[in-house]
């Protein structure tokens, strides 16, 4: 075995599943976050529609306060 660790992946693994990159189509590990060849990302896109962040939430409660304020509401 040599210098290489029991529990190590050895890269290019012919009983490693693999899957056909989406840009170039080379066969990619699944494990694998960029294709060797092309160099395009594995990883599935962000979703970046996940509503109002924290600080969204934040203006809008200090909108509320503040308009409340203004009108004199209690």
């Amino acid at each position: 075995m040599g210098d290489v660790l029991p529990f190590r992946r050895i890269p290019g693994d012919p009983d490693e599943p693999t899957d056909p990159c989406s840009n170039c189509g080379q066969p990619v590990d699944r494990a694998a976050i960029r294709c060797r060849r092309c160099g395009k990302s594995t990883l599935p896109p962000r979703d970046h529609k996940r509503g109002l962040s924290w600080w969204m939430w934040l203006g809008i409660l200090l909108a509320v306060v503040v308009i409340i304020g203004l009108l004199g509401i209690r």
